[in-house]
């Protein structure tokens, strides 16, 4: 199932034959150091077993879609919509994609087709994006889409996450 298409990418749900391409970035230290704890080490059990709930939170809109080039097919990264604060109309989005794609525009498109999502399928009245403050390209993309910070946290280890949100209502 397609969740959105922009320019250049489709965003999808993912299948087991995804499982290679996905692994390859999940262990790209430059494109997983500001995710979670950095981990860049991953097995395919460790992404199976975080890819386990998909199938359910697909019926609901919710879950993480594989981001694929329209006209290579090559898929390169993953765009997730949760529903972290449980609340179905206000959904986190988020994006991981690799390091070799970074600089060329696909952030925007990824970061506006979520939004869009949200918006038209969700019905969604406030988006909200988390990341760690050393992550200022993705701060970047949440501002030029019209997100706007507001909340600072302090994370073990000295480490501050800055929330945004976009109000849709």
């Amino acid at each position: 199932m397609k969740i959105f298409e922009t320019e250049r990418l489709i965003v999808r749900q993912i299948f087991d034959s995804d499982k290679v391409a996905l692994l390859k970035f999940h262990n790209e230290h430059a494109t997983m150091k500001f995710i979670s704890d950095g981990k860049s080490d991953w097995s395919l059990d460790e992404l199976n077993d975080k890819l386990k709930h998909n199938e359910q939170l697909y019926p609901l809109g919710f879950g993480i879609y594989c981001v694929e080039n329209k006209f290579s097919k090559e898929v390169f990264g993953e765009a997730s919509v949760f529903n972290s604060f449980d609340n179905l109309k206000q959904p986190e989005i988020g994006y991981i994609f690799s390091g070799r794609f970074w600089n060329q525009g696909y952030g925007t498109e990824i970061i506006n087709g979520l939004i869009s999502y949200c918006v038209g399928y969700l019905n969604s009245e406030r988006i909200i994006a988390r990341m760690r403050s050393e992550n200022t390209y993705s701060a970047r993309l949440c501002q030029k889409a019209g997100m706007k910070l507001y909340e600072t946290t302090g994370l073990e280890g000295g480490r501050v996450r800055l929330s945004y949100q976009l109000l849709c209502i």
